[in-house]
């Protein structure tokens, strides 16, 4: 029996006409499996209606796992993968399986649906054995080498390899992995494979430093498997040095990956050369620049701690800036020259500012022109805190990044000015449910609800921050803290200790709770008299009663950066 293993994700435009390409097979003796990755839109509805499939739904973990998990369903001896905006002929299986006689795996042309014309990448039919040639094909940009589709796989192979959990190029690793360890490739020159480059798809999307990565993996895995054979090797280092050279340019990068691929990569190429360069030297990257739009409150911890977090994570696809000055006056700068001891002078003045404005120094500030505006996080859209300029951007390439409205309803006075300035962004996100409501109720459209920005920022990375305030080394306590009861002087590196040292936190703080939740620790939320904000609350709460598996919500945030830089550039 063949399983047809169908991995999808929002795929409502075409996995119906996907599905009926294979029920429509000549061939009898077949499964087929559909793996939901957490899709959003009405993919679900649309499987149920076919009674003839196995339907499994996961959260979203990647394209890659989603097919492992095919994989480890499947009851076929035989399985092939179909991408969910493709389909088949009618005689794709009963072709495919016919060529299989004494081979470990079948492989076929594919025809390009928009343009219905046939990829001839295979020429003649025939079985294959030179492995040397399969890296000369993949070089050569033979999609038999690279994709994971049009295939026909022996499973008993394929349960050997495991389905690395990658966005980018992870057909490859699976598809090099098999060749390597099957023995007869049988190549067709039949084409019966449709494939479509959706516009939504990863290919014509955004490559941030994610993408770059793991096709640096990529080249990597194939230039030490290419070394043994010298006619390969010379372009396989061509190809590694291309690929260390688009990560760079871009990001500064320093890992264990990187490192091997510098000692494989051409040195002697101009490349190589400006390579050597930016790994030695401060050099500074190209890229998109990222203008970030927000107010800055510096006697605030959430609010400094939400616009480090949206730096954390656009930093990730170019060159990311607050649109403003930093704070700077002459009591700052005697309290930052005599590191905070001349605080005496200034008895009744409150300290957090400085402290919160020195924390800020880490994150970049400039009034140049942006490629992409940023607008948020934070209560951007709440008429009395936030400026005309945040609800009504002048700019072009508008984002609202996890915005919050901070209020249950939009004040009468307000309802024209919020309508007309929330049509100038191109896409809308929100940290609540009741933001993305308002949202609808003001311009008909949808917006995305998006994990709290902080909570992207692996905890590790938080502790790495933290300091420990005077008093507290190895001391017992509960954490409390009140908005607007107290006037502590703590910096946002020792408010972060407090948190994660302590045995309960006590609060009325949404961030405070925030962190509460990043470093497991026990809380008990007080509710704030007068205050119209229970939404975020509420959102956040339902998360954690639910169970927040950090790693899926930061997928879908990527996800949702990754569509919309990919529209917009």
């Amino acid at each position: 029996m063949i399983s047809v293993i169908i991995p999808v994700y929002n795929g409502e435009k075409y996995i119906s006409e996907c599905i009926e390409s294979v029920l429509n097979q000549t061939c009898g003796d077949f499964e087929i499996i559909v793996i939901n990755d957490g899709s959003t839109d009405n993919t679900a509805e649309i499987c149920k209606r076919f009674d003839k499939i196995r339907y499994f739904y996961q959260e979203n973990r990647g394209v890659s796992k989603a097919r492992e998990k095919g994989l480890q369903m499947s009851k076929g001896e035989l399985l092939t993968f179909i991408d969910s905006d493709d389909k088949v002929k009618a005689d794709f299986l009963e072709t495919m399986l016919s060529e299989m006689r004494n081979c470990d795996i079948v492989c076929c042309n594919s025809i390009d649906e928009a343009e219905f014309k046939e990829d001839i990448y295979i020429n003649e039919d025939e079985i294959l054995t030179d492995k040397e040639r399969i890296y000369k094909d993949y070089f050569s940009l033979k999609r038999y080498t690279t994709c994971i589709w049009g295939k026909l796989f022996q499973k008993s192979i394929l349960e050997k390899i495991e389905f690395p959990e990658m966005e980018y190029a992870e057909d490859v690793f699976v598809v090099q992995r098999y060749f390597e360890i099957c023995g007869k490739i049988r190549l067709l020159k039949y084409a019966g494979y449709f494939y479509r480059d959706n516009e939504h798809g990863k290919m014509h999307g955004f490559m941030g430093l994610r993408e770059k990565s793991d096709m640096l993996k990529c080249s990597l895995y194939i230039c030490e498997k290419c070394m043994k054979y010298s006619a390969v090797s010379v372009v396989a280092k061509r190809h590694l040095t291309e690929s260390l050279f688009d990560l760079l340019i871009h990001f500064d990068v320093k890992n264990e990956i990187v490192e091997k691929a510098f000692a494989l990569c051409e040195k002697r190429s101009l490349k190589g050369m400006v390579l050597f360069f930016y790994r030695h030297f401060k050099l500074k990257r190209k890229g998109l620049k990222i203008g970030i739009y927000t107010f800055q409150d510096y006697e605030n911890y959430g609010n400094r701690l939400q616009n480090y977090a949206v730096h954390y994570i656009f930093s990730q696809y170019g060159n990311v800036y607050n649109f403003g000055k930093s704070f700077f006056n002459f009591k700052y700068f005697i309290w930052k020259l005599t590191n905070g001891k001349i605080g005496e002078i200034f008895k009744k003045k409150n300290y957090r500012v400085y402290k919160l404005a020195d924390f800020s120094r880490r994150m970049k500030y400039s009034l140049k022109k942006a490629d992409i505006h940023i607008y948020g996080s934070d209560q951007i859209f709440n008429p009395y805190y936030s400026g005309e300029f945040l609800i009504t951007p002048c700019t072009k390439n508008n984002i609202a990044f996890c915005a919050s409205f901070g209020i249950s309803e939009i004040p009468k006075e307000y309802e024209t000015m919020f309508r007309e300035g929330l049509s100038k962004f191109d896409v809308v996100s929100f940290r609540e449910k009741r933001g993305a409501e308002i949202y609808f109720e003001m311009t008909g459209k949808n917006g995305e609800i998006l994990l709290e920005p902080t909570m992207y920022v692996p905890k590790e990375h938080w502790r790495s921050l933290e300091k420990c305030p005077k008093g507290f080394e190895n001391k017992k306590y509960v954490f409390e803290y009140f908005i607007d009861e107290n006037n502590q002087q703590w910096s946002i590196e020792e408010f972060l200790y407090l948190i994660d040292h302590a045995e309960k936190v006590v609060t009325n703080s949404y961030h405070a709770c925030v962190f509460a939740i990043i470093f497991g620790k026990p809380f008990v939320l007080k509710k704030r008299e007068g205050i119209s904000m229970q939404s975020r609350f509420d959102t956040l709460l339902q998360k954690v009663q639910s169970g927040i598996d950090f790693e899926i919500e930061r997928r879908k945030i990527d996800k949702f950066i990754l569509s919309v830089l990919g529209d917009m550039i």
